[in-house]
């Protein structure tokens, strides 16, 4: 298993939809800015590949979406790569 982020930019109007598609998951952590006025959801998912990360997101919201592999600062990195930082 790895962990995603996976960050969902909406805009204001996108929101109940974002709510209403964007539900946490088994392993999966779910963060809104739109209080705050930031209308983006960042999700930290641990999952087996990217294309699951991609299949929890409404499509109305893949364009302005990306996902991004994450590792822990500490624990290893399950890709076999170098760590790089």
């Amino acid at each position: 298993m790895r962990e995603f982020l996976i960050e969902v930019t909406h805009a204001r109007e996108e929101c109940e939809a974002a709510r209403a598609g964007l539900v946490d998951g088994p392993g999966s952590t779910s963060y809104w800015g739109c209080e705050a006025g930031t209308h983006t959801t960042w999700i930290i998912a641990e999952l087996t590949a990217e294309h699951e990360a991609w299949r929890l997101v409404p499509r109305l919201l893949r364009d302005t979406t990306r996902v991004v592999p994450v590792v822990v600062p500490g624990r290893h990195s399950t890709t076999g790569g170098e760590q790089r930082c």
